[in-house]
């Protein structure tokens, strides 16, 4: 039963991703993410049901339009996969619960934000407020979490809002993730999903340096990697916050 659990949830996944594919394209467009059909970006031709399954239509059709045959981003299918595998990761580590499709949910809204901010170094207020209501109902669904949340939503937001005025090296949209999803994850996870996001952040930036030749003051999407930070520290937060919580007090 899990294997087929997961392999529903895995093909829900794919669905969603494309659904996702939409909102990426479209937010920055400011266009409507539900009226409109999809259609080539090169010949505007409607694109027909069947050639929108997700991953599969793009391997039949040879990553082509069918219509004008323009090659189509491998990055849609890609985030059809990614979609269907951070499914996938959620269920292997809670199951098939009310929380684990909340935290579906919001993993679908990281990795919106995340390549949103990667295109356009933008983060959206329509996909804060998506988090934010995820986070209210799953304290509604647990009310003994609040003070976690509380704390949560403010132990990143308010250092990264601070460093914000003094530096201007931040983002507001990156200091409102960080408050919007501290309110989900709850301190411990918030911490830890800082953490790797400011480590993967930091790593990148001395890989384009060394090997790319940006120059320090470079703009770099912040975003991205706490999208990442957060989506690992969903699965393994409270696990590594307690390692190394007994390794410093033993």
């Amino acid at each position: 039963m899990p294997i087929l659990y997961g392999t529903l949830l895995l093909i829900f996944g794919l669905i969603i991703g494309s659904f996702l594919n939409v909102v990426i394209y479209r937010l920055p467009k400011h266009e409507s993410i539900v009226y409109g059909p999809s259609h080539c970006m090169n010949c505007n031709e409607k694109i027909k049901p069947y050639d929108l399954i997700p991953v599969l239509s793009y391997l039949i059709l040879g990553g082509k339009c069918r219509n004008c045959g323009t090659k189509i981003s491998i990055r849609y299918p890609l985030i059809e996969l990614l979609s269907g595998f951070l499914y996938l990761g959620v269920f292997a580590f809670f199951g098939l619960t009310l929380d684990s499709l909340l935290m579906m949910a919001f993993s679908s809204t990281l990795l919106v934000i995340a390549m949103i901010d990667f295109d356009t170094m933008d983060v959206y207020d329509g996909t804060l407020v998506v988090i934010l209501l995820l986070a209210i109902f799953r304290l509604i669904t647990n009310i003994s979490s609040f003070p976690s949340a509380i704390l949560g939503g403010l132990v990143v937001s308010i250092p990264l809002y601070i460093i914000a005025i003094l530096t201007q090296g931040i983002g507001g949209g990156d200091v409102k993730l960080m408050g919007v999803a501290g309110f989900f994850l709850g301190i411990k996870v918030t911490l830890v999903g800082t953490f790797l996001g400011i480590l993967m952040g930091g790593l990148w930036g001395v890989i384009l340096m060394l090997f790319f030749k940006k120059e320090g003051k470079a703009m770099i999407p912040f975003g991205p990697f706490l999208c990442v930070g957060m989506y690992i520290a969903l699965l393994y937060g409270v696990q590594i916050a307690d390692w190394y919580l007994g390794f410093i007090f033993g």
